[in-house]
């Protein structure tokens, strides 16, 4: 496996995590941070698989554009801030919501992309 492949990679996990924590987050400001590392991640992403421009103006407009007029709204807004580490009761109302998109993205990811897994989980073993 070279360079290229291994970054993309973990390029891919850390969307995947950061698409995650952008939806469990209990914050606004901090899920519209891990909104902008999601689209950062995507951007780079497009960059590294050939599509500059595509990769460039999705970094413009999503990141340098959107997601901070919904930082800027929401901080002006002042909502209360929460603490990460508290969860209340709702919190555990959200994760079947959760676990359905992740294992529905994971079908669909097995479904569009069968090669890739063929390639990779036979070939380490």
């Amino acid at each position: 496996m070279n360079t290229l492949n291994l970054f993309l990679e973990i390029l891919t996990f850390l969307a995947l995590i950061s698409a995650l924590a952008t939806i469990t987050s209990t914050n606004p400001v901090l899920a519209i941070v891990f909104l902008i590392i999601l689209f950062l991640n995507v951007g780079i992403y497009l960059i590294l698989m050939g599509l500059q421009f595509i990769g460039l103006s999705y970094l413009l407009v999503y990141v340098g554009a959107i997601t901070v007029l919904f930082l800027f709204i929401v901080m002006m807004i002042s909502t209360e801030v929460v603490s990460t580490v508290e969860v209340g009761p709702d919190y555990s109302k959200l994760l079947p919501l959760a676990y359905s998109i992740a294992i529905l993205f994971l079908i669909l990811f097995l479904i569009t992309i069968p090669s890739f897994f063929r390639f990779h989980i036979w070939s380490f073993g």
